[in-house]
């Protein structure tokens, strides 16, 4: 390959017998065709006999000069990521400094090799995946007469490579010169477009100096214009302490940040600071913070096909949530609106302001392997479609970790939907040390909250709807339950929520409220709840006082909830005098488990609800408690199965 970008290899494999081609073969007439804007070729490739298997195999792109073989020292940085035709080869001493993309016609098998068992093309085609010279190695028939057009384009990026294409194309036996041409054409165009798109972008060559000391943002938002004026690329930001006010990304953006590479929220100035926070006339019907998005450390508007990732940190030093109506001041780290096509990988966020994330009216959004430590909120997915979080670790003492929203921000209803969370964890921890692993529980809490929050929640902000909701396979510790609240005219339904571990919950193990608070436009009716089912809940060191909740109002019935396979642990100690308390409704208070004071039932308190079933439930209290396990006020066709206390069977009546 020119530069020695990379070893292109041939050969043929026959049955149980191959060999890589030399210049002395005779089966196959091979003609390279260089291309002259790229430093690339067009290799056309016939055969000439019988029907063969042409192997072919591409490696070895740390090399400085062209190779023979595909050496594999030169392959250990090599990762590669094949997704049905399509492949993605990171390469060099910093993996994203290089890409190479290769596309292989859908008749090929291609797979990852051994680039130490290459003595023949049928040897690393088998030869497994699990080494560290890993090699791409492919198979394609080629019938008598038919061509193989194969295309190897390179490009050059501020002098470093930047992308490396390689294609294969069966041609029909009676193909015209003509058509050849066309096809030809038709993928060095296709090719040269995500060239374009793979640029890399070294925020230093813009002046960033990456000190901790001098602001860098506007050398960042220099690679970004610059980037997006190009078709888009990746924003590379190498490793140091980077000390920037608001952060504007643009569409086709990658913002990369390496390891040891960490973006600062700097302190504002009188003379410099965040962005001012646009105008918003729906403000009213919801906090500030949810209300505006530019004055964030890093954000955007009604853009597309953006990521920020890698194993660099954020650190939102500078971000506040109690002085955020300032000019100036930067409330959240980072802030997304009516966007399409997000991608958040991989980073570590501390100390975050209002929202480490906030994001209103994002469709098609994946937050991957983040680790959240902050102050206030986590995730706040707010008015948003098909949003995938997984493994994700969220310590917030102060507020929620993972909250789903659907607010009246944008200025219309809109729902949150098609949301899955799955394999993450939640907890209360002081703020860093969960990052730090030290694991303290010695902080002040929040002064407008009591206990620790911490949890997964859907709520509170709930003009618009929540539906179709996964939440599977996480776990809760220090913190409050799981929480699904709608009080602003929202219809919450269709949730599935399973496999949970909770363990020290400092208020209700479950909490299911629709209020009437109502902060939404006059005029908005009181939501619905309905279509629940919750499932395989195991929750230890639970606070007895709350109990589990579920509470509708008199206008607005809960129904259709199923609760099966649940253990609950709780402390226990309250008397039969507290069974009974007469709860007052509160509709339109915030919704918190302790807005009713201590709960009348050990268990559940279920009021304003219909059409409820409770199978495999259990019970353990570590001191007596004199309140009965089930209290009921106007509910319908509720049902027990299999319902134990300590481990005992109980048989429950309820007066409907």
């Amino acid at each position: 390959m020119p530069d020695g970008s990379g070893t292109l290899r041939l050969g043929i494999i026959e049955n149980d017998s191959s060999r890589w081609l030399d210049e002395k073969q005779t089966q196959l007439h091979i003609d390279c065709h260089p291309l002259s804007d790229t430093k690339g070729f067009i290799l056309e490739i016939e055969n000439k006999r019988e029907d063969i298997t042409l192997g072919w195999a591409f490696g070895g792109c740390d090399a400085t000069t062209p190779e023979t073989d595909i050496e594999p020292q030169y392959c250990k940085d090599n990762v590669f990521n094949v997704e049905g035709t399509q492949v993605t080869v990171y390469h060099g001493k910093v993996m994203q400094l290089k890409v190479t993309n290769l596309i292989v016609p859908s008749a090929s098998s291609i797979r990852l090799s051994d680039g130490h068992k290459q003595h023949t093309p049928l040897a690393l085609f088998t030869s497994g995946k699990k080494t560290d010279a890993p090699v791409l190695a492919a198979a394609c028939l080629i019938r008598k007469g038919e061509k193989s057009v194969l295309l190897c384009i390179q490009a050059k990026c501020k002098g470093r490579l930047c992308r490396l294409h390689v294609t294969s194309i069966v041609l029909p036996r009676k193909a015209t010169t003509m058509n050849k041409k066309i096809i030809i054409c038709l993928w060095i165009l296709f090719l040269c477009t995500n060239i374009l798109q793979a640029k890399i972008y070294n925020v230093k060559d813009f002046g960033a100096v990456g000190d901790g000391q001098h602001i860098d943002s506007e050398a960042i938002n220099q690679a970004i214009v610059q980037a997006a004026r190009e078709g888009g690329g990746t924003i590379y930001v190498p490793a140091g302490k980077y000390a920037c006010y608001s952060i504007r990304l643009a569409s086709q953006i990658h913002l990369y940040l390496e390891q040891g590479a960490t973006i600062v929220a700097a302190f504002p100035t009188a003379e410099k600071g965040y962005d001012k926070a646009e105008s918003n006339p729906h403000n009213s019907y919801q906090d500030f913070g949810h209300s505006h998005w530019k004055n964030s450390l890093i954000w955007g508007i009604n853009l597309e096909d953006i990521t920020i990732s890698g194993p660099g940190k954020i650190d939102g030093k500078g971000l506040t949530r109690e002085e955020s109506r300032r000019d100036g001041v930067g409330n959240k780290a980072i802030s997304l609106k009516e966007c399409k096509n997000v991608t958040l990988k991989d980073l570590s966020m501390f100390r975050c302001g209002h929202f480490a994330l906030l994001a209103t009216g994002v469709d098609n959004l994946t937050i991957d392997n983040l680790k959240v430590d902050t102050n206030r909120d986590g995730f706040d997915i707010d008015c948003c479609k098909n949003v995938r979080i997984s493994r994700c670790s969220v310590n917030t003492p102060w507020d929620d970790a993972i909250v789903l929203k659907s607010s009246y921000a944008l200025g219309y209803f809109k729902d949150t939907e098609n949301v899955t969370i799955s394999d993450c964890y939640v907890s209360g921890y002081d703020r860093g040390t969960m990052l730090s692993g030290t694991w303290e529980l010695d902080e002040p809490q929040a002064p407008d909250h009591g206990y620790r929050t911490g949890r997964i929640k859907l709520g509170t902000e709930s003009s618009g709807g929540f539906k179709n909701i996964t939440v599977t396979n996480c776990i809760f510790e220090h913190c409050r339950g799981l929480a699904l609240e709608t009080v602003d005219g929202g219809h919450l339904e269709d949730i599935e929520i399973s496999h949970i571990t909770m363990r020290h919950i400092v208020n209700a193990g479950i909490f299911l409220r629709l209020g009437a608070r109502m902060r939404s436009p006059e005029g908005t009716p009181a939501g619905s709840m309905k279509r629940i089912r919750i499932s395989h809940i195991n929750a230890y060191d639970v606070d007895s006082r709350y109990s589990s909740i579920i509470s509708g109002i008199p206008n607005g019935i809960i129904e259709d909830v199923t609760f099966d396979h649940i253990h609950l642990y709780y402390k226990g100690g309250y008397t039969k005098e507290d069974g009974k308390r007469e709860l007052p409704e509160q509709e339109k208070v915030y919704p918190e488990p302790w807005m009713f004071g201590t709960i009348p039932a050990k268990g559940f308190y279920i009021s304003h609800a219909k059409n409820i079933s409770f199978h495999h439930i259990n019970f353990y209290y570590e001191k007596p408690d004199g309140r009965p396990l089930f209290v009921t006020k106007d509910v319908e066709n509720i049902r027990f199965t299999d319902i134990r206390e300590n481990g005992e069977d109980v048989s429950i009546t309820i007066n409907q």
